[in-house]
C-alpha cells in the first residue's frame, strides 16, 4: 500500500522493519513480534534472510485470460461463484476468478 520494504533487524523481543513511504519518500519504522513474507518469494524479505528462490522453487506458472461469457452460469449446475477450480480424475489443474 504505497510502501516498500527496505530491511529489518531482529532481536530477542521481535523485529524492527524499515519501509519507505513511496508517496513521501520518507522511511518508516515498524516494530512487530514477527516478520512474514507474503510475496511469493520474489521480494525483499526472502532475500534479506538468505532465502532467495531458485528455479526449482517455482511451484507453478500463472496466466491471466480475460473473456466475456454471459451464459457461463447456464453451462453447469454449480451456480455462480467468484472463484472456481477445475478438477478431474488427475487432480486440480486450474482455477478461474469471475
Amino acid at each position: 500500500m504505497n510502501h516498500r520494504f527496505v530491511g529489518f533487524a531482529q532481536d530477542r523481543d521481535g523485529v524492527t522493519s524499515t519501509v519507505v513511504n513511496l508517496e513521501t519518500g520518507g522511511d518508516e519504522i515498524i516494530r512487530s513480534h514477527y516478520l512474514v513474507a507474503c510475496c511469493g518469494g520474489h521480494r525483499g524479505i526472502p532475500g534479506a534472510i538468505g532465502a532467495e528462490p531458485d528455479d526449482a522453487s517455482i511451484l507453478d506458472h500463472s496466466i491471466n485470460i480475460f473473456l466475456r461469457a454471459p451464459a457461463l452460469w447456464e453451462q453447469h449446475d454449480k451456480g455462480a461463484a467468484s472463484l472456481n477450480f477445475f478438477v478431474d480424475d488427475v487432480g486440480l489443474w486450474g482455477g478461474m476468478s469471475a
